[in-house]
């Protein structure tokens, strides 16, 4: 799985895959790109293993390990009284499933106005880079179609906007500079 093979469906029902099987294989399945759905039905998994798939789908520690979720499988499991079951998104659209890992990120540190320390080192340069992502990565739930829809923990592009411009007191100094070099 690690290695990207190119299978796209994978049963393993009823293989008594442990929490130690889940963990080794949602490690693999972190960066396989190939895989569109698991079925892990009927096995030995706990709330352990389902954490250690749900990381590997979700991970919401820092923008970088959002970015780098799997983004395409859709994993099952249900057994007893344990029901999960992980779905990215029935289009099979990664780009718009980042895109909302990423701002699930971002909406979460806003809400606690926790951004602003993240981007600390950031050169003031890069500004309308971060905004112009944050723009894209807030689309997700303005379009209609294949995009994933607008999650409840989620806050408006404006309120990420202001709480990291307020880092950048210089910022407008730097547009000041950039426009008088234009008019030059």
């Amino acid at each position: 799985v690690a290695s990207n093979p190119p299978i796209e469906y994978f049963s393993l029902v009823g293989n008594q895959l442990n929490d130690r099987d889940a963990c080794m294989l949602a490690k693999a399945l972190k960066h396989n790109k190939n895989m569109r759905f698991l079925s892990l039905q009927s096995n030995l998994l706990t709330s352990v293993g389902w954490v250690a798939f749900r990381n590997t789908k979700l991970d919401l520690t820092s923008l970088n390990a959002a970015a780098d979720s799997n983004h395409t499988c859709d994993i099952v499991y249900d057994d007893r009284s344990d029901r999960f079951s992980e779905t990215n998104n029935p289009e099979n659209n990664p780009g718009a499933e980042r895109a909302k890992k990423i701002y699930s990120v971002l909406s979460k540190r806003n809400k606690g106005n926790v951004n602003v320390p993240h981007f600390a080192e950031v050169p003031v340069e890069f500004l309308p880079d971060i905004l112009s992502s944050i723009r894209e990565y807030s689309e997700y739930h303005l379009r209609e179609g294949d995009a994933p829809k607008k999650d409840d923990s989620d806050v408006e592009a404006v309120s990420i906007v202001y709480e990291i411009l307020r880092r950048w007191d210089k910022a407008l100094t730097v547009f000041e500079s950039l426009s008088t070099c234009k008019t030059r």
